[in-house]
């Protein structure tokens, strides 16, 4: 992995090609994830955050920005969290995936958050479960209720005085989506 960094020190699809931003955040946590476990890991973190600062100044589009703000705190670099949150917060253009990422990274942040937006997306099974879709109103093709209900989790259980969902109500969800033996949909 290291020696197929590109000029910029992130990572393209192919070998050295041009920097893909969730391609980098990946590799940059399983290589975090390396380094606590013991294995010598060596990342260029200044040069990692200075061509993430500086992709964020250009105002990329919010999945973007969101993957290099994500990965700037990954690797705990300083950098005025709450200035870009507030500008991504302000698109038009917002799914529900980037509002909830949005609202992970405030509370990550120590930024108040908040996520009374849930609401709208919150459903519950037959037997009490309870999940998060993006419906109609945030319609993406790439995101589906398991990979929506995954991100709320990790959301609702840094959020410890949240009364929008219990979280054993959302396990239970996962324990009956896994227990039909289907393929996560």
């Amino acid at each position: 992995l290291l020696d197929n960094r590109n000029k910029d020190g992130l990572w393209g699809w192919w070998g050295r090609s041009e920097t893909e931003d969730w391609i980098s955040q990946h590799i940059i946590k399983t290589l975090l994830r390396a380094s606590r476990l013991g294995y010598t890991v060596n990342i260029d973190i200044s040069g990692i955050t200075d061509f993430a600062v500086l992709a964020l100044e250009k105002n990329p589009e919010p999945v973007t920005a969101l993957s290099f703000l994500e990965i700037l705190s990954d690797i705990g670099a300083k950098a005025d969290y709450n200035r870009y949150l507030n500008i991504i917060s302000e698109r038009d253009s917002l799914s529900l995936t980037d509002s909830i990422r949005i609202s992970i990274l405030r509370l990550r942040h120590e930024i108040p958050a908040d996520i009374g937006f849930l609401e709208k997306a919150k459903r519950e099974t037959v037997l009490g479960g309870v999940y998060f879709t993006a419906g109609p109103e945030w319609c993406n093709i790439m995101q589906t209720d398991m990979q929506t209900t995954l991100l709320t989790y990790e959301l609702l259980c840094r959020d410890t005085l949240q009364k929008i969902a219990r979280p054993e109500l959302i396990r239970r969800y996962f324990y009956e989506y896994l227990s039909m033996k289907s393929p996560l949909n």
